[in-house]
């Protein structure tokens, strides 16, 4: 039997709001089976917002406790500056690395692959990062952050690099 990952940690993050009696907002590509899933739970709908058309993240963010992503650096780096915390699932390339990252300086947490996610993980690190625990240091990694001229720094690289 074929399991979609996205479905699977969507349903386990669905559980760990309930347990945790938090409310989620969902964004997926496109609505379909999972949608469908979520209908057919004892949880009801009021709870949860299934959200199948692009968001700018910027907006996004800002209305969330926690941020649970696949780790790319763009998402990473837009929930760092919104001033959330994060759960990293990581599936590919350097997703590991920024979940690594995430956790290491304690702005977040990493979870497992989505195959070796167990409810009682998720659930647990979602208590964890809604704690408060980590807003100073997401605070100030932020303010370090929001300093930098990220294209200027980048360009000036790419001349030393290229030009030398």
């Amino acid at each position: 039997m074929h399991v979609n990952l996205t479905d699977t940690i969507s349903m386990c993050s669905y559980a760990a709001l309930k347990d945790v009696n938090m409310q989620g907002i969902f964004q997926c590509k496109e609505i379909g089976p999972i949608s469908s899933a979520f209908c057919q739970l004892s949880w009801k709908p009021e709870r949860l917002t299934v959200w199948s058309m692009y968001a700018p993240h910027e907006w996004l963010f800002e209305k969330c406790a926690a941020i649970l992503h696949h780790g790319g650096s763009g998402t990473m780096a837009t929930a760092l500056l919104s001033r959330k915390p994060q759960l990293i699932c990581p599936v590919l390339f350097d997703q590991h690395h920024w979940a690594e990252v995430i956790a290491w300086k304690s702005l977040g947490v990493q979870l497992p692959s989505v195959k070796q996610l167990t409810l009682k993980e998720l659930r647990s690190n979602l208590l964890l990062v809604c704690s408060g625990q980590m807003a100073d240091n997401i605070d100030a990694v932020c303010a370090e952050t929001v300093k930098e001229d990220g294209v200027r720094n980048a360009l000036i690289e790419m001349d030393n690099v290229l030009c030398k």
